[in-house]
């Protein structure tokens, strides 16, 4: 339970024997009905009476403390602690005192089943864009005006030749490796609340895509290498990813039941090296029927 401690101090009105006034007197009250009246008797013989209030509480069994300038803020803060307890988390004051660097590496730590594209995709935005502008502040220190500020600055960016836009497809994946950096932050209680609320990205405009006909299909197969040419059959047929197609092995093919089995995909590691790995899903782990145009060698197979 959040407490308040009032610290009084002051100086005694009395005066010495030999004439000076003696030194500062300080103590500490509860702020309770008792611990009042205690500190009401404490400074009435004080002058310069200087007070000061401190929330007390408990965080993941610690006692942590937050200084305040006047009571209405001390007792609004005991109450925000408070609310924040019924609704099953607290925030300690300081995990907000850590940088935004620290932060960033105890996110990429705290998802081992994160696929490493995803890692390095994340280390490349916080190591190009997000570190140099903001990684040594504290979290404490970063308001929504701040992300705000640093979303515009990507949107427009110095080069050497002058200035130059990022795309808004990159300031959008830039900006969700920070806001699930903030994220993280506050669901462990680093912070209360993450600044990454209300940002306004630069509009993306959906690119045209073209649909690949049957006879386009024909033409870039029979182009591809013989070597490579079933990939966009089995590709285009069965609806399968490149990473799909490119993992697939001899066992993953039942000709006689005309069945492909997909259980692997070809991703990349963190540093960009080409590895296997499973699908992003379970869904993605799955038993597809091969049509006989597959089983009969189309054009461009040979």
């Amino acid at each position: 339970m959040a407490y308040i401690e009032i610290r009084a101090s002051g100086l005694p009105t009395s005066i010495l024997s030999d004439g000076t006034k003696p030194q500062r007197v300080r103590r500490v009250f509860r702020n309770t009905r008792d611990g009042i009246a205690e500190k009401n008797v404490f400074v009435a013989d004080l002058c310069d009476v200087h007070l000061s209030y401190d929330v007390r509480y408990k965080v993941h069994g610690r006692l942590v403390s937050e200084s305040c300038d006047s009571k209405r803020e001390a007792v609004a803060r005991v109450t925000e602690v408070e609310s924040a307890r019924a609704r099953g988390y607290a925030v300690d004051p300081a995990g907000g005192r850590i940088t935004v660097d620290e932060l960033a590496e105890k996110w990429l730590a705290s998802d081992p089943g994160k696929r490493g594209s995803t890692v390095g995709r994340d280390r490349s935005a916080l190591r190009a864009h997000i570190s140099p502008a903001i990684g040594t502040r504290q979290l404490l220190t970063i308001h929504q005006p701040d992300v705000q500020q640093l979303v515009n600055g990507w949107a427009i960016q110095m080069s050497p030749r002058g200035k130059r836009r990022m795309a808004p497809k990159t300031v959008e994946r830039t900006y969700g490796t920070l806001r699930a950096a903030f994220a993280y932050a506050e669901s462990i209680g680093l912070i209360p609340r993450s600044p990454c609320h209300d940002v306004n990205l630069p509009k993306t405009t959906n690119r045209v895509r073209r649909v690949v006909s049957p006879d386009d299909v024909v033409a870039l197969a029979t182009a591809m290498d013989s070597r490579y040419a079933p990939m966009v059959w089995v590709g285009a047929l069965l609806g399968l990813r490149w990473g799909e197609v490119a993992a697939l092995r001899i066992g993953s093919l039942d000709l006689l039941a005309r069945t492909l089995t997909v259980t692997e995909t070809v991703t990349r590691d963190e540093h960009g090296r080409p590895i296997l790995g499973p699908p992003k899903s379970e869904a993605g782990v799955r038993l597809l029927s091969m049509p006989q145009a597959l089983e009969r060698a189309p054009i461009g197979w040979r």
